[in-house]
């Protein structure tokens, strides 16, 4: 089970971003070192590209479950 909790108070402004994955594949070579597998993935993630959703983006990709609100002013435990 999956949990997604936004509080926003006071703000002015938000930003949702996701990485866009660098294409092909990508796998480390069995037996590398601890820090050559590091390496690795950090020069692979370094690929990726970050890109800006927008609000309507952010909520088609939410699940029915997640979109449930609860409104905090009439939560006895908030």
């Amino acid at each position: 089970m999956q949990f997604l909790l936004l509080r926003l108070d006071g703000v002015q402004s938000a930003r949702v971003v996701h990485y866009a994955v660098w294409p092909g594949e990508f796998s480390v070579p069995a037996g590398v070192a601890r820090e050559e597998e590091s390496r690795l993935i950090a020069e692979y993630q370094s690929k990726w590209r970050e890109e800006s959703l927008s609000w309507s983006e952010l909520e088609n990709a939410l699940t029915a479950e997640c979109k449930q609100v609860i409104d905090h002013r009439r939560c006895n435990a908030c």
